[in-house]
């Protein structure tokens, strides 16, 4: 199950994300590998399994609105090591207030899960 609180990385800096046009299969397994030695590197490990990859457009996210402002911006974020690289970002206003970072989180919870595939299904998506 993802819930909304995998996403709270919106509100610290930034949401990263696999842009799958331009990820490469070995991309997409480092990324799940480094999800999954997150948890155990905690003060309190956690197992955790990647099984499912959530899908979605940049523009679904971006079209995402808080009394007529924008709530959520996507930037292409690419890096020399990782083309496929991009951030999911808020805004200061957002940062700084605790009903609206609320808001953002559910909202790119709620964008984000709406399309799950298997990981192995993405996989088999990419460039080797």
């Amino acid at each position: 199950m993802i819930v909304p609180e995998a996403f709270r990385e919106l509100t610290k800096r930034d949401l990263s994300l696999i842009r799958i046009d331009h990820a490469t299969k070995a991309e997409a397994e480092s990324v799940r590998n480094d999800l999954i030695a997150r948890g155990l590197a905690r003060a309190k490990p956690q197992t955790r399994s990647v099984n499912e990859a959530c899908i979605t457009k940049a523009s679904s996210i971006r079209s995402e609105l808080e009394d007529g402002k924008r709530l959520l911006g996507v930037f292409d974020t690419a890096l020399d090591d990782k083309t496929n690289h991009a951030s999911v970002f808020t805004t200061e206003a957002v940062l700084n207030n605790k009903r609206l970072r609320k808001v953002a989180v559910n909202r790119i919870h709620s964008i984000m899960t709406k399309d799950r595939i298997a990981f192995t299904d993405l996989l088999n998506t990419l460039k080797d």
